[in-house]
């Protein structure tokens, strides 16, 4: 991408590399390290079992719910993309998993609203509100707004799926 922006705009690169948070890079690259070594432990794969995920075709809305639960929780504990990557690692190769998968991308995408920790794009604008507008945007502040307004997006996201499947 660098490149073809230096090619395009001609720009030197090397101030395209100086405006770039190593330092977030850095993060995210020991963040998939992890992952990959956490995922080699067996324990995503047992705990997978354990909650009943690997025969759930998540027709049914307990299964569905108890899934969006976990997500959830995990999401906004260990981050979007962590949870993504353990999730994905639990799919059986060649089975039917488009609900789980749709499930999974909608439910992950909107918890990251939940709390100002559960994503960076969060974490940014609660620290932005507060140099920009010179407003201090709380953890409570936040919450107000973003648990319930993900919970119900959440919601209407699974029946908006569930209703588009079962048409198709």
């Amino acid at each position: 991408m660098i490149f073809i922006d230096t090619s395009i705009n001609r720009f030197v690169s090397y101030f395209l590399l100086r405006r770039i948070d190593w330092s977030v890079m850095i993060v995210f690259s020991a963040l998939f390290i992890w992952m990959a070594g956490f995922n080699k432990t067996g324990v995503p794969r047992w705990i997978w079992y354990k909650l009943g995920f690997f025969r759930s075709s998540f027709s049914q809305a307990t299964s569905a719910v108890v899934f969006a639960s976990v997500l959830v929780l995990t999401a906004n504990t260990f981050g979007q993309v962590p949870i993504t990557i353990i999730v994905l690692d639990q799919l059986e190769p060649c089975a039917d998993q488009l609900r789980l998968v749709l499930y999974l991308s909608w439910i992950v995408s909107v918890a990251g609203n939940l709390t100002p920790y559960s994503s960076a794009t969060s974490a940014v604008v609660s620290n932005r509100s507060t140099l920009a507008l010179n407003y201090p945007l709380t953890l409570w502040g936040f919450l107000r707004y973003g648990i319930p307004v993900s919970l119900l997006l959440i919601a209407l996201g699974l029946i908006v799926i569930s209703l588009l499947l079962s048409i198709g």
